[in-house]
């Protein structure tokens, strides 16, 4: 939301801290639940590029400014069955940052109470357990519980609220996501390790929070550090899943720290190649893998053996003339990149025939020039699968 990034500079809301940080802070705990979310704006929900229908959980952070138009699209989002997740009262200005009285979601939030008060501090542990105990939250002290319930309270003030609306549920956290003691501020640590990641006990909240909502990763994680002797939280290790037809493709990276050994589990075996290493871990359910800081770890899930790619073409080419190759990858479940290689009669390289095409079932037809110099005789073309080395085919082309 634009407009907020501009009604955060505005008092009261200057107390709440700056948005960039309140961003990040949630960026820090999905990533640390392994959970991938996608950014979206009021734009593309307006003109139809995005459909809320297609969405389980809506997270607005510090959406302070709202349309009317934005407004209506959330309300009407959790009475379809969503859940909509707030981090301090949104919309209680409109998109020209002209104040409301109140906010224009707090009867969807199950909340009222003052929109005019700046944030305090103040230590939740005295809270419910079931909520997040910070030692110095920023909250907003006017909330107040007008048909939802109190996830916990600082004296008076709730520091979080649910409310059932229509067929759906909308959580309020009264907290800045910026307060909380998260590895969003881990770069200006003077002692880096394992400890740089969200805790524990507050992953754990938010991931029961998203489980409520049906939302759990697609790939869990436990980490086996070297200093352990048994599985923990594997957090500071984002998981980014990409759909590639039947196969996923998944990157492992740890931001800073230390390296970890961490086992990842699916919900069902899955053929599992590890590009970074070049190896095939079998049909399996987990596996182990060591991810090192600042190097992501690239996987191929595949639901069979990724089978040899097909390469047809002539069995003889003259020279300065350009020879037509059709390649593909028989029983595909998705995308494959095919490296093509060609090595000359005399086993050397021929790096200016070098090609990397991207192909499925379908045939796919690429080009290679025979130059009037090349060397008569039977040059090889190698394809290699990208996802595997083991998986290549060899043809020979005989140059006359």
């Amino acid at each position: 939301s634009m407009p907020s990034t501009y009604a955060v500079t505005v008092e009261p809301m200057q107390s709440y801290g700056d948005y960039e940080p309140n961003h990040q802070a949630l960026h820090t705990i999905l990533n640390d639940l392994h959970i991938n979310f996608r950014y979206i704006d009021a734009r593309q929900i307006h003109n139809g590029e995005i459909d809320l229908a297609d969405f389980k959980v809506l997270i607005l952070s510090q959406a302070v400014a709202l349309s009317d138009a934005d407004a209506k699209a959330i309300r009407a989002f959790v009475d379809r069955g969503g859940t909509v997740i707030a981090d301090i009262r949104p919309g209680v200005f409109n998109e020209h940052l002209v104040p409301h009285d109140r906010g224009l979601l707090d009867d969807v939030f199950g909340v009222a109470g003052d929109v005019r008060k700046p944030a305090m501090r103040a230590d939740t542990a005295g809270a419910d357990a079931s909520l997040l105990a910070w030692e110095d939250a920023i909250i907003d002290p006017a909330l107040r519980v007008d048909g939802g319930g109190a996830m916990g309270s600082v004296g008076d003030t709730p520091v979080g609220i649910v409310h059932e609306f229509g067929n759906g549920r909308a959580v309020l956290l009264n907290m800045a996501m910026a307060s909380f003691p998260a590895r969003q501020t881990a770069m200006w640590l003077r002692r880096w390790g394992d400890d740089v990641q969200t805790p524990e006990h507050v992953a754990a909240w938010f991931r029961q929070l998203l489980a409520a909502a049906d939302v759990e990763a697609a790939v869990k994680l436990e980490a086996y550090g070297y200093r352990r002797r048994h599985s923990a939280y594997a957090g500071n290790v984002r998981v980014q899943r990409w759909r590639n037809g039947g196969i996923d493709l998944i990157a492992l990276h740890r931001e800073f720290g230390t390296r970890v050994q961490v086992r990842a589990t699916l919900e069902q075996p899955r053929h599992v190649y590890d590009l970074r290493d070049g190896l095939y871990l079998g049909e399996v359910e987990s596996w182990m893998n060591e991810v090192i800081p600042s190097r992501a770890r690239f996987l191929a899930l595949l639901p069979h053996r990724c089978p040899p790619p097909r390469v047809d073409l002539p069995d003889v080419a003259r020279r300065g003339t350009r020879v037509l190759m059709k390649l593909s990858v028989p029983g595909a479940a998705g995308v494959h990149a095919l490296k093509v290689t060609a090595v000359q009669p005399d086993g050397g390289a021929a790096p200016f025939w070098e090609q990397v095409v991207t192909v499925t079932d379908q045939a796919v037809t690429i080009t290679l020039p025979v130059a009037h110099n090349d060397p008569d005789g039977a040059w090889r073309i190698i394809v290699t699968d990208s996802y595997t080395t083991e998986t290549r085919t060899t043809v020979e082309l005989n140059v006359q």
